[in-house]
């Protein structure tokens, strides 16, 4: 292989690094190339059994190929075995939600983009290898989803983790990690452009931190690695209205201020002089498109139209009507997760045309185009990640253009904090001055009738939030909360999983209506019920047979402060000061120790050690007690209290009191214990039966004997409160 000089000192870093270490990891950006390393390092090791593991199927398929053309490239190598071991290849792969999110677990990171298609599916099944016995050994280089990582063959010698930051995702990263553990003395080489995900970890952590190379994008595109864009930033508050003419027409008094309001914003962001002066002579949207494309013959080219919501493509496609209303010939393509036929179809179309594909939820990474043009982006996102990877698809060593043309549409990198210091940064290190970047940077102010007209086919989330704070005092909200059909806690999940990317002023925004960056709802929940509890009770003495007022929304309380002694060194300042107010008592006691003490106050209320299997976490521990025998001091403890070690006698006797306790009630009201064949209490117990087995057993003289001592204990009035409390206990209540 002929690697290009970047690439090729990233490999000898990654030769060098891994002399001493058995991790490290390659930070380059989107376009220049990775994947060239990683098939070097395959070359250069025809004998190792290698893993290669990617995000999405487009990336795996991809690469699949380019190792497959290696193989025919090198005939003086025993071909590569290629291994694609996916007993089950499902529909939607590595899309499943599970579990309550509730804070950074779900973001811009773990989006829709690793939604398989069918076509993809198809290609898949058909490169998928039945697994057996001759590749258990040998070198051979096995392909993987993180999706697949349960359908792996032993004993790697090199692993290849591409796109490296989704393995730091929560449904993958313990699956990542125990590959990691069963192959230790593995090789472990690590790809991505961008190591930090959305939810705050560092997967640089994975190396161990160790960065055999990294590139930033900037400098890439300083250095002329990369093609220097011409950038269009679209901004939709500026205009020519006199928002200080309070006679103006066309506009409202709410619409004028608002807008006066984001233009004051704008000044005060600290933008380059250079946007400044576009900014008060910004022009449409329709002649930004034809001011650029024009000089750049772009009206023969091929673009990306990024997309939120398969709704915004048709939207988008009707309003691109008017954008190129003045070009001969359009053809328009869509992509998304119902629809990957537009994709082959534009990939294919040579014609003479301009050619637009737009997309949702999918390009962000891992494919390329040498012969795309620019890319226009109205998805509105504050992930730098996916904001890079967007403009990333027109940046790429092998791109045919000198200047791609992007199209900002919708002002992303005003939003996110790294977006417009990326810019600052590439005229810093070009040593341009202000003049040049005008040749580079344009501001262009969108038509406030079409950013409407997008906007309605958004639901506004912002709005939903804010509209529950209002309502309930807090932006707490709980898993699966929606409004009218809405998924409005994922998207609250995505912004606080956001908070170290997003800009000053959309942090202020949401924390204006409650935002909580450091406490969950979960947390929240248990302290909203210890408090309830301490205002009852005065303490925070909680068994653990405590049950919640509110079974529905409830917590197990006794659990949750017990988890918040044990990781009290986790938690915020915040959440501790809250558990102090209300009483906390931080003391972490011997498990053992605190179920033992509960036992002690069963028997004293009850007069037995017979704790049933199902009442609460007492029962479980009394049980495992059984199973596993503790040391021998603790044995002569609970030997000393009565503690039967046989499950089956104490399950016996509590099957005994539970019959005799609806034995009780029917003598009471009927006067004998003559129980009809069948018969069954109020509560579903089927005391027929009881009485028939007994009877059977010749025990049904004791069983009559117990029940009328009970009745004179229950008309004894000192000892009628016990009575009817072990009755109601045996029968549930």
């Amino acid at each position: 292989m002929n690697l290009l000089p970047h690439n090729k000192k990233a490999y000898n870093a990654v030769k060098k690094h891994l002399k001493t270490s058995n991790r490290t990891c390659v930070i380059h950006p989107t376009g220049t190339g990775k994947s060239m390393i990683a098939l070097q390092l395959i070359e250069d090791n025809p004998n190792s059994r290698i893993l290669y593991i990617t995000s999405v199927a487009t990336n795996l398929l991809e690469f699949w190929d380019k190792v497959d053309a290696l193989n025919h490239v090198n005939a003086y190598h025993a071909a590569y075995r290629m291994v694609l071991s996916l007993s089950n290849i499902p529909k939607y792969i590595g899309t499943e939600f599970e579990g309550e999110l509730d804070g950074a677990e779900l973001s811009d990171d773990d989006d829709e983009s690793d939604r398989m298609t069918d076509e993809e599916r198809e290609d898949m099944l058909k490169k998928a290898t039945e697994v057996d016995e001759t590749y258990l050994e040998g070198p051979l280089i096995q392909f993987c989803l993180y999706a697949g990582l349960e359908n792996l063959l032993p004993d790697f010698d090199l692993i290849i983790v591409d796109e490296f930051h989704r393995a730091g995702a929560t449904k993958w990263e313990k699956k990542v990690q125990r590959i990691l553990d069963e192959n230790s003395s593995a090789k472990v080489v690590g790809l991505s452009a961008t190591p930090n995900r959305m939810d705050g970890k560092d997967m640089r952590s994975l190396f161990n931190y160790d960065v055999a190379s990294e590139m930033k994008l900037s400098s890439t595109i300083a250095g002329g690695l990369l093609p220097l864009p011409h950038y269009w930033l679209g901004r939709i508050e500026i205009d020519k209205i006199n928002f200080d003419d309070p006679d103006d027409d066309g506009i409202q008094d709410q619409t004028r201020k608002r807008r006066k309001g984001t233009k004051d914003k704008l000044r005060k962001k600290g933008y380059p002089n250079v946007a400044k002066r576009h900014l008060e002579a910004g022009i449409g949207l329709r002649e930004a498109f034809q001011e650029a494309f024009i000089p750049e013959n772009a009206i023969h080219g091929k673009f990306i139209v990024f997309c939120r919501t398969i709704r915004n493509t048709r939207v988008l496609k009707r309003a691109s009507e008017e954008w190129f209303d003045w070009v001969d010939e359009v053809h328009r393509y869509e992509m998304h997760s119902q629809d990957r036929n537009g994709y082959s179809e534009f990939i294919n179309d040579d014609s003479d045309s301009l050619r637009l594909l737009f997309v949702v939820d999918m390009l962000t990474e891992g494919v390329h185009m040498d012969d795309l043009d620019g890319v226009i982006m109205i998805r509105p996102t504050e992930s730098e990640r996916i904001y890079f990877q967007q403009l990333g698809r027109a940046l790429a060593v092998t791109t045919h253009r000198e200047h791609p043309l992007i199209f900002d549409v919708v002002s992303n990198a005003s939003v996110m904090k790294g977006g417009m210091d990326f810019w600052k940064d590439v005229g810093t290190e070009m040593g341009m001055e202000e003049s040049d970047m005008d040749k580079f940077f344009h501001i262009t102010a969108e038509a406030a009738d079409f950013i409407a007209y997008l906007e309605e086919t958004e639901y506004d989330y912002y709005g939903a939030m804010k509209a529950f704070y209002e309502e309930h005092g807090h932006l707490y909200i709980p898993p699966k909360y929606e409004v009218d059909g809405h998924d409005v806690y994922t998207e609250f999940c995505k912004i606080r999983g956001r908070r170290n990317q997003l800009s000053q002023e959309f942090r202020e925004k949401y924390e204006a209506i409650g935002m909580d960056w450091e406490i969950t709802y979960q947390w929240m929940k248990g302290f909203w019920a210890a408090q309830a509890y301490f205002e009852k009770h005065g303490n925070l003495d909680v068994p653990s047979t405590y049950e919640p007022t509110d079974p529905e929304n409830g917590v197990w309380l006794y659990q949750f402060l017990k988890r918040c002694k044990e990781k009290k060194d986790l938690m915020c300042e915040r959440q501790i000061m809250m558990l102090d107010s209300i009483g906390m008592d931080w003391t972490v006691i011997d498990p053992w120790e605190e179920k033992f003490q509960e036992l002690v106050e069963y028997r004293s209320q009850y007069g037995n050690c017979d704790v049933p299997g199902d009442y609460g976490a007492l029962g479980f521990w009394a049980s495992k007690q059984r199973e596993r025998k503790p040391d021998d001091e603790k044995i002569a403890r609970l030997d000393g209290i009565g503690f039967e070690w046989d499950g089956r006698v104490s399950r016996g006797r509590n099957a005994w009191r539970v019959g005799e306790a609806h034995a009780l009630e029917y003598f009471e009201k009927q006067g004998n214990l003559k129980v009809p064949a069948g018969f069954k209490c109020s509560d579903g117990y089927k005391l027929g039966n009881f009485v028939k087995n007994i009877r059977r057993d010749g025990r049904f003289e004791e069983l009559e004997k117990s029940v009328k001592k009970l009745k004179r204990m229950s008309e004894d009035k000192p000892q009628k409160r016990y009575v009817r409390k072990y009755i109601k206990f045996q029968n549930g209540e």
